[in-house]
């Protein structure tokens, strides 16, 4: 299956662990970045295979994971506003 390419920035790659066969990897780019297709091309440059075996998104724009609600709390407020 074709890709179509688009124009694309990465603003940063950080490789934050390798414990072959598994390489982790942080990566700071803009939207519309297809991080499968990322790995893969890296897999191609390396004349190996490579696939996404896991994805974490940290940050939407302003949003970051580190201030997202645990569910127990989100269920908890959402208990609390009921009563």
């Amino acid at each position: 299956m074709d890709i179509p390419s688009r124009q694309v920035s990465i603003y940063s790659f950080e490789l934050t662990r390798i414990a072959l066969p598994d390489v982790y990897f942080s990566v700071r780019c803009s939207k519309g970045t297809y991080i499968r297709s990322l790995v893969h091309e890296f897999g191609q440059a390396l004349d190996s295979g490579a696939y996404l075996k896991a994805l974490k998104r940290t940050a939407i724009g302003d949003y970051q994971l580190s201030d997202a609600w645990k569910i127990d709390e989100l269920i908890s407020t959402i208990n609390s506003m009921q009563t």
